[in-house]
């Protein structure tokens, strides 16, 4: 019975242990960059926002970019999304969602960066290289 109780004991301390890492690993402060790289000087109509933070309506020359900071809640459901608008149309996305396994992959280092190009909205993979992948593509009117 002894060994049992010292088996429980030393699983429920390494339970702990883990879940404290885990935990503290998970509530560093993530940091979203959003980049006009148009290439022909357009502008940029972007509005993000969360349940809590709004961020209000931006305008977003070429070159320049949209950057905030956040941890994420205790109950891990944090979603930030973005409607944009381009002359060439308007993409509503989501730019960091706590469930999306995917996003922890690419975004590596608590650092999401957003490209939006003529062809579409693109994020950078630090998982490969720090390529680019097309995320959306625009969509007619604005």
């Amino acid at each position: 019975m002894a060994t049992i109780r010292s088996c429980l004991a030393l699983l429920l301390g390494l339970a702990f242990v883990m879940s404290e890492s885990c935990f503290a690993y998970r509530f560093d402060a993530w940091r979203i960059r959003v980049f006009n790289d148009m290439s022909h000087g357009e502008t940029l109509r972007i509005h993000c926002k969360s349940k809590d933070d709004d961020l209000g309506r931006q305008t977003l020359k070429v070159g320049n970019n949209l950057k905030w900071e956040f941890r994420e809640n205790i109950w891990l459901t944090t979603l930030f999304w973005c409607n944009i608008n381009s002359p060439y149309g308007h993409a509503a996305l989501e730019v960091f969602n706590s469930r999306d396994p995917v996003l922890y992959f690419r975004c590596h280092g608590y650092v999401c960066i957003w490209s939006i190009r003529d062809d579409g909205i693109y994020v950078r993979n630090s998982s490969q290289n720090n390529n680019y992948e097309l995320i959306a593509k625009w969509e007619p009117g604005r």
